[in-house]
């Protein structure tokens, strides 16, 4: 699956329900990026959450993002900024279950409220437990197969359904 038509199937739900404009701040991160991002968290920790190693974001099907409120509020991650309430009163968060996307907001183990992802896309793919290191056993898999895991592969991450079950 790719995440341009999913963020423009948000974009549009999130408009047409809620009049809100969504800013798009990252979706696809190599692992030099994203190894990036973990060792700037390492040399001062920020929110205690520290970047994961096995992001959606590795493989194109993440995006972060901030929505903007039609009297111009933007929301944003920390919750002494925005509330979890304001992001579901904001229409944000149906917009993003409509469209299947799964909200970081929801998390048990971190809050991340500017994150979606492909999480329930892939299980109606096929893949068993996508919440349980699917990512790892992706990456795993193109590696195995010769693809460059610097770059998204949509023919190998269907394929790796197959290896994860």
């Amino acid at each position: 699956p790719e995440m341009v038509p999913y963020a423009k199937a948000l974009m549009f739900k999130a408009w047409s329900d809620s009049q809100l404009t969504i800013t798009i701040n990252s979706v696809y991160r190599t692992p030099t990026e994203q190894q990036t991002l973990i060792d700037k968290w390492e040399a001062d920790p920020v929110n205690n959450v520290k970047p994961s190693t096995s992001s959606y974001h590795l493989l194109g099907m993440a995006m972060d993002f901030n929505p903007t409120l039609p009297n111009g509020l933007k929301l944003m991650k920390s919750k002494s900024t925005t509330p979890t309430s304001a992001w579901y009163n904001s229409g944000v968060v149906a917009a993003a279950d409509a469209v299947n996307l799964e909200w970081g907001g929801r998390w048990s183990g971190w809050y991340d409220p500017i994150h979606l992802d492909f999480r329930n896309v892939l299980v109606d793919l096929g893949f068993p437990s996508a919440t349980q290191g699917a990512v790892s056993k992706i990456l795993q898999f193109n590696e195995n197969a010769g693809a460059a895991s610097s770059v998204p592969n949509n023919i190998d991450l269907i394929q790796a359904a197959s290896a994860l079950v």
